[in-house]
C-alpha cells in the first residue's frame, strides 16, 4: 500500500532561472497563501533574509529547505541543460496545497513541465539498486534483473526499471516522466513532436490550454499502481 504523501517536481531550462528565483518565488507563494515563511535548513530555523543570501549563491542547494509541511529542494543537471524543483509533503495538511504551488512558475520562459506524484510509488518504480530493498526487509525475488552494465569489478545486479510504468529517465532539457497531473510547455512538446491532443479526443485525458503550458489530467488522484488500468493509462500517456 503507498503512503498517500505526494510530491511535486518541476523542470526548468537551467540557463534562464537561478537558485534566488526559485527562493523568491516560494516565499511569495507562502506570503501569499496569508503564511508567514518560516524556514528551516538542517533542522535549523533560518530568517528568511539569510537564506535569500545564502542560496544566491548556489548554483543548486546544498540541502533541502523546510517549511509549511513541505520540503524544497533545488538542483541542476549540467549534462543534460536542466535545472528542477522538488517540493515533497511532510504532513498533511499542507499550508499550500501541491497543485497551487506549479501556478507562479507557469509563465516563466524557463518552464518546461512538471508533473504530480505519489512519493512512495515513484520511488520504489525507480529503485535499482537491491541494497534500496533489502535495507527496509523488501522482497525483490520476482522482479526482473539487468547487469548495470559497468566492467568488473565495478558490475553489479540491479533491478530492470526499464519497462515500469511509472519510471522516469533523464533526457537532454527535460525528464521522461508521466503524472495523472501534468503541465508541459508547448515548446517541449513541439520539441518531441508529442500529439497531446489526440490523447483527448480518445478520452485518455483532459487537456486544458494555460498559454505556453498544456495541463494534462488523467485521474484525479496519483498513479499508485504499476498493473491493470493504471499501469495502461500510465503507458498510453508515454507513446
Amino acid at each position: 500500500m503507498c503512503s498517500q504523501l505526494e510530491s511535486l517536481e518541476i523542470v526548468f531550462n537551467h540557463c534562464l532561472i537561478d537558485s534566488e528565483a526559485v527562493f523568491l518565488t516560494i516565499s511569495r507563494t507562502l506570503e501569499n497563501s496569508g503564511c508567514s515563511p518560516v524556514f528551516f535548513m538542517d533542522d535549523e530555523m533560518v530568517e528568511s533574509s539569510r537564506l535569500r543570501k545564502l542560496l544566491a549563491t548556489k548554483k543548486a542547494w546544498p540541502t533541502e529547505v523546510v517549511s509549511g509541511g513541505l520540503s524544497f529542494r533545488f538542483g541542476l543537471v549540467t549534462a543534460l541543460e536542466h535545472s528542477f524543483l522538488i517540493i515533497e509533503e511532510i504532513e498533511k495538511p499542507t499550508s499550500v496545497p501541491l497543485e497551487n504551488w506549479v501556478i507562479p512558475f507557469l509563465q516563466m520562459p524557463a518552464f518546461v513541465q512538471a508533473w504530480i506524484s505519489n512519493k512512495d510509488y515513484e520511488y520504489w518504480q525507480n529503485a535499482a539498486d537491491l541494497l534500496q530493498y533489502e535495507a527496509v526487509g523488501r522482497d525483490h525475488s520476482q522482479l526482473p534483473k539487468r547487469s548495470n552494465g559497468l566492467p568488473p569489478p565495478l558490475e553489479q545486479i540491479e533491478v530492470d526499471t526499464s519497462n515500469n510504468p511509472g519510471r522516469f529517465e533523464l533526457k537532454t532539457g527535460y525528464i521522461e516522466a508521466v503524472g495523472s497531473t501534468m503541465w508541459l510547455s508547448k515548446d517541449l512538446l513541439s520539441d518531441l513532436g508529442a500529439d497531446v491532443l489526440s490523447l483527448r479526443e480518445k478520452n485518455i485525458c483532459k487537456v486544458e490550454d494555460l498559454g505556453r503550458v498544456l495541463k494534462i489530467e488523467a485521474q484525479e488522484h496519483c498513479f499508485q499502481s504499476s498493473v491493470g488500468e493504471e499501469a495502461e493509462l500510465q503507458n498510453q500517456l508515454r507513446e
